[in-house]
């Protein structure tokens, strides 16, 4: 009777401390890691060439975090994951992947595996340099549409009959500096 609550004890204790358990990894690395390798990776990974959505599904950390539409999944709750919603083709705006519907049995299992909890092994993270917070005023100071405009000087034009308002005159020294 002791060797079996010893047992019982080891087999639970890992869901009581928060951590996935045996069998939940296997489900994970058999049933879920595959639909996120064969169907995801490419364009929500660190080897994607370009992260779609701001969003990468190559670690827990990541999927918890979520992209430009917010945290990819609830665990525990697959009707309130925004995963899930996207491979049910449930918002035309959103139907992962994009090319065509995951099969029923990957969309079970992924529906499964966040119900589970999105149980994932420990890991080393690969962090990606691309993702980084958004930093709203960094944006604002490199990029063109944030900075003020700017009253410049028409320019000095050889064919002074051609500009009818000072923006031609602007296109014609471009057009008369490239010859």
């Amino acid at each position: 009777m002791k060797t079996a609550l010893s047992l019982s004890i080891l087999l639970i204790a890992p869901a009581l401390m928060g951590q996935p358990s045996d069998a939940e990894l296997e489900f994970f690395e058999r049933e879920v890691r595959p639909v996120l390798a064969n169907s995801c990776y490419e364009c929500h990974s660190v080897e994607a060439k370009k992260v779609k959505a701001g969003l990468w599904l190559d670690s827990r950390a990541a999927i918890l975090e979520g992209g430009d539409n917010g945290p990819a999944i609830v665990p525990g709750d697959p009707e309130a994951s925004l995963l899930i919603e996207t491979i049910r083709y449930q918002n035309v705006e959103l139907e992962m992947p994009p090319k065509s519907k995951l099969a029923d049995n990957q969309i079970a299992a992924l529906e499964k595996w966040v119900e589970m909890g999105a149980p994932w092994p420990e890991e080393e993270v690969k962090v990606d340099a691309r993702k980084k917070a958004f930093d709203l005023e960094a944006r604002r100071a490199e990029h063109w549409c944030w900075q003020p405009p700017v009253h410049r000087a028409t320019p000095e034009v050889q064919q002074t009959d051609w500009p009818l308002n000072p923006v031609d005159s602007f296109i014609l020294a471009k057009l008369e500096e490239g010859g």
